[in-house]
């Protein structure tokens, strides 16, 4: 096991699926005062036990009806103080909007293990069909399958992206990859033989909430004007975890492939630190180089958004070309929300390829399908710059048994 850093580049959004309403937080002029509703329950029978009969039962009518939108002004209108559960400080003004709120557990907001080993399949996927032909043709060739058996069977299109993921899961392309050779496809259903079962990435310490913040996003080149209000992590941190790859597993997976002679993976070999920093450093370089002609060719917004954009892409690739030079282990990653299709998965290498492709399968793997392929971006509303991105640091000098 190695002790190793997480670096934020740029602010960063893990969300656990909740979010705050106007009546868990009072807005004031550079701070946000948070009370999850759990929270504000628990402190009003604590602190105001014998008025609780009258209080409990007005705060119910009063969101019910939707006569009260801020809590400052139930406070207000029965003589209620508490103190918060946490504050944040925030970028921009949220108005009595909802608020996504970040991932945490009971000591405090984390980043988890499975939200880094995430990025890095997806990184070891990308690297894997980089650099075997065979393999990336096969994997277009079903890309274009499923979608002919969509196109072939008008009279039941229905959800499009549901049909497609349907396609997705059926052919299972991912056990190529982790769980058996090209012509092993059978044997590879089987997810306990899953070759990343050997990363371990283990949660994050926790970070205080002082270091989170309340900022809007906002999309670029849409059609109308869509906004929504998160806490982030800040950029600048350095957040502690560990990471293993167990050799044990490793060679135990090595054994049974040995007694199946149907049944074996080169790729087993690839699972290192290594190969995770050089896959990493290509996928994310050719991000950025599509990232930069989108800025250049399609984005419609102000010179000043665009050479924010532009200026904190040229960063990053310093920042990873100097990674590329050096013999540690260090490179980029993204995390989290609002990171876009292209950082979430491997059709980056579709569209470098094969662009007739990359759009079709675009239309039928997104939500919504738009007029023009992939052309909105997300950026946070007070700085314009692209959340998620961060650097991996792993102490390979520092094993731990």
């Amino acid at each position: 096991m190695y002790n190793a850093k997480i670096i934020t580049f740029s602010p960063i959004h893990i969300g656990d699926g909740e979010e705050l309403i106007p009546l868990e937080y009072i807005e004031g002029e550079k701070e946000v005062k948070v009370y999850p509703f759990y929270y504000l329950i628990d402190k009003l029978y604590e602190k105001y036990e014998d008025k609780i009969e009258t209080i409990a039962p007005r705060l119910k009518m009063f969101a019910k009806k939707g006569e009260l939108s801020k809590l400052e002004d139930f406070f207000s209108n029965l003589g209620v103080h508490l103190e918060p559960k946490y504050v944040l400080s925030k970028k921009v003004s949220v108005n009595g909007k909802n608020i996504k709120t970040f991932i945490k557990n009971m000591l405090g907001p984390y980043i988890p293990g499975s939200e880094i080993k995430g990025a890095l399949r997806t990184i070891f996927f990308y690297g894997i069909l980089s650099e075997n032909q065979e393999l990336k043709e096969k994997f277009y060739n079903k890309l274009k399958e499923i979608l002919n058996n969509i196109e072939r069977d008008k009279a039941n299109r229905g959800d499009l992206k549901k049909r497609f993921d349907e396609g997705l899961d059926k052919e299972n392309l991912e056990a190529w990859i982790f769980r058996s050779k090209i012509d092993g496809e059978k044997e590879g259903e089987n997810a306990q033989y899953d070759i990343f079962k050997a990363v371990q990435v283990f949660d994050s310490e926790h970070v205080g909430y002082d270091k989170l913040y309340v900022d809007s996003v906002k999309v670029l080149n849409s059609r109308r004007p869509i906004e929504e209000y998160g806490e982030f992590l800040q950029k600048d941190l350095q957040i502690n975890f560990k990471i293993k790859i167990d050799q044990n597993a490793i060679e135990g997976l090595k054994k049974f492939y040995e007694f199946k002679e149907d049944f074996s993976n080169e790729n087993l070999e690839r699972v290192t630190f290594e190969f995770l920093k050089k896959s990493a450093i290509n996928f994310y370089k050719k991000l950025i180089e599509n990232e930069k002609e989108f800025i250049e060719k399609r984005l419609k917004n102000s010179d000043e958004v665009k050479n924010s954009i532009k200026n904190q892409l040229e960063k990053l690739l310093e920042k990873i070309n100097n990674c590329e030079k050096s013999p540690k282990i260090v490179f980029p990653l993204r995390l989290g929300k609002h990171q876009g299709y292209l950082s979430l998965t491997i059709m980056q290498l579709v569209k470098e390829e094969n662009k007739d492709l990359f759009e079709k399968v675009f239309k039928y793997s997104v939500q919504f399908v738009r007029e023009e392929v992939n052309k909105t971006r997300k950026i946070l509303g007070s700085e314009s710059i692209l959340p998620g991105w961060c650097f991996i640091y792993i102490d390979d000098k520092s094993k731990e048994v």
